[in-house]
C-alpha cells in the first residue's frame, strides 16, 4: 500500500499503522472556488511582502516574488489584477532598478538565472510585464558560462535553456533535444532515488515539456516508470509534509496528463490546506522553529522559506486552475 512508507537513511521503508498518520488531510476534496480564493489570498501575501521589503528585493527575491504574481493573475479574475496593479506597477519600477545595477548582472552571468528567466517568461504574457526585466534576460544571456553551469548544474542547465528558449520564442515541441532523465537511466528502485534526485528529475519533466507547453515523447518504458512513481512521491511527500518538494512533483504529473491519478487531486487539496491564516504557504512549522532556534544566525524565515514556498503554490494551484494548458506559452 502506498501510505504504508517512510523514508529513513535514504531508504523510503514500510511503518507501521501509526506511521500513516497526517494524511487524512489529502483526502478531503474542496471545490475549484476554493482554489480560487487559496490563490487570490496568497497572491495577497506576496503583494504585502514584497511591497513591505520593496527597497530590500535582490534580483532573485524580487523575480521570484513576481513571478508569483504573474502566476496567480494568469488564472484569477480580473478582479485580482486590478487589486494587484499598484503592487505590480511598483514591481516592475523596482526590478527595473534591481537590473540596471552591475551586481544583478555579475549575479546573472555567475549563474543565477532561472528565477528572472521564470519570471520574465511568466509575466510576458499578463498584467505583470516587465519589458526591463525581459531585455536583461536577453542581453546578459550572452554573458552566461553556459558550460560552467552544465557542469555544476546539469539540470538548471536545461531548464535555464528551456526558459530562454520560451522566452527568445524559440522553443518548438520538434526541437531536438536529448534524453535526459539521467537519474531514472537504469529504473532504480522508487522506494531507493533519494530526494535531490527526486526533485532534480521534476525540473528535466518541466523543461521537456516546455513547463506544460507540450506532453513530452517519452519512451515507453520511461513512460511507466514514471507513470508508477510519480504518484508513489507524490503521495509520500504529501505524507511527509514536504512541500518543497511535493508542488513540482504535482507540477511534473500535471504536464505528463497525470492529473487524473487520485494521488495528483489530493496532493492538490493538501497544498491548498498548508495555506497559514495570514496567506503565506507553509508547513513543516515545528522543523523551522527549531531550526531557527539552533542556527548561530538568525534565519529571515519569510524571505529564505515561506517566500519560495508560497509562489510554488501559487504557481502549482495556479496552473491547475488555468483553463490554458499553454501556461508559459506566447
Amino acid at each position: 500500500m502506498k501510505g504504508t512508507y517512510n523514508c529513513r537513511g535514504g531508504e523510503r521503508v514500510p511503518v507501521g499503522a501509526a506511521g500513516s498518520a497526517g494524511v487524512d488531510q489529502v483526502t478531503e476534496e474542496r471545490p475549484d472556488s476554493e482554489l480560487s480564493r487559496a490563490i487570490e489570498r496568497g497572491a495577497g501575501w506576496l503583494s504585502e511582502f514584497l511591497s513591505r521589503r520593496l527597497q530590500r528585493l535582490d534580483l532573485t527575491s524580487g523575480c521570484l516574488g513576481l513571478f508569483g504574481l504573474a502566476c496567480a493573475v494568469k488564472s484569477a479574475p480580473a478582479s485580482l489584477t486590478t487589486a494587484l496593479e499598484e503592487t505590480l506597477a511598483r514591481m516592475r519600477q523596482r526590478l527595473g532598478e534591481i537590473v540596471s545595477q552591475p551586481e544583478a548582472a555579475r549575479q546573472f552571468r555567475h549563474g543565477a538565472v532561472l528565477s528572472p528567466l521564470m519570471a520574465a517568461v511568466a509575466c510576458r504574457t499578463s498584467a505583470a510585464r516587465s519589458p526591463e526585466l525581459e531585455r536583461f534576460c536577453t542581453e546578459e544571456w550572452a554573458h552566461v558560462d553556459l558550460p560552467k553551469l552544465r557542469e555544476s548544474a546539469p539540470v538548471s542547465h536545461q531548464a535555464a535553456l528551456c526558459l530562454f528558449d520560451l522566452l527568445s520564442e524559440r522553443w518548438s515541441a520538434n526541437g531536438d533535444r536529448p534524453m535526459w532523465l539521467r537519474s531514472i537511466a537504469t529504473r532504480p528502485s522508487k522506494y531507493r532515488l533519494d530526494d535531490e534526485a527526486i526533485e532534480d528529475l521534476a525540473t528535466e519533466i518541466h523543461a521537456l515539456s516546455g513547463y506544460g507547453t507540450v506532453v513530452p515523447r517519452l519512451p515507453s518504458e520511461v513512460r511507466a516508470y514514471l507513470e508508477d512513481a510519480l504518484p508513489f512521491w507524490t503521495f509520500f511527500f504529501a505524507k511527509e509534509r514536504d512541500l518543497d518538494t511535493l508542488c513540482p512533483l504535482v507540477r511534473a504529473m500535471k504536464y505528463l496528463g497525470l492529473d487524473g491519478a487520485p494521488e495528483y487531486s489530493r496532493a492538490i487539496q493538501f497544498i491548498r490546506n498548508q495555506q497559514k491564516p495570514d496567506h503565506r504557504f507553509g508547513s513543516q512549522d515545528m522543523e523551522l522553529h527549531l531550526l531557527s532556534r539552533a542556527s548561530a544566525e538568525p534565519i529571515d524565515s519569510d524571505r529564505e522559506i515561506h517566500l519560495p514556498l508560497t509562489v510554488s503554490s501559487v504557481w502549482t494551484l495556479s496552473h491547475h486552475c488555468s483553463s490554458d494548458s499553454r501556461f508559459f506559452g506566447a
